[in-house]
């Protein structure tokens, strides 16, 4: 369950981090018009960087036998501050932020490692 929420997590700050960096263009804004799209915001901008880099270090901390519980509350306010903020200038990010909130979820139910007898 951990390499999923791993992957889920990582995946899911990839797309935030694309989305972020490639902004209204990457959504299309303009393409019928034929004009450039406006740059993105240094706010959202910034909190997109923000909320991939959260998204990629809770998934590699779950995987590393941390408490999930603990990053998965962590995944899901990345999620919900991330869509808020950036989903409006890009809905690539929405859907990060979705790998990233199902990230969470399952992280939720992760049990921490037990230190083996081994």
């Amino acid at each position: 369950m951990r390499e999923f929420v791993a992957v889920s997590a990582i995946l899911g700050g990839l797309i935030e981090l694309m989305a972020a960096i490639g902004g209204p263009g990457l959504a299309g804004v303009g393409m019928e018009t034929g004009q450039p799209a406006p740059g993105m915001e240094a706010g959202p901008l910034l909190v997109g960087l923000a909320g991939a880099a959260v998204s990629v270090a809770c998934g590699v901390l779950v995987l590393a036998g941390r408490s999930g519980q603990l990053w998965g509350i962590a995944l899901i306010a990345t999620a919900a501050v991330g869509a808020s903020v950036v989903g409006p200038s890009t809905g690539w990010y929405t859907l990060g932020a979705g790998f990233t909130l199902l990230a969470g979820a399952m992280a939720l139910f992760v049990r921490r490692r037990r230190r083996g007898a081994g």
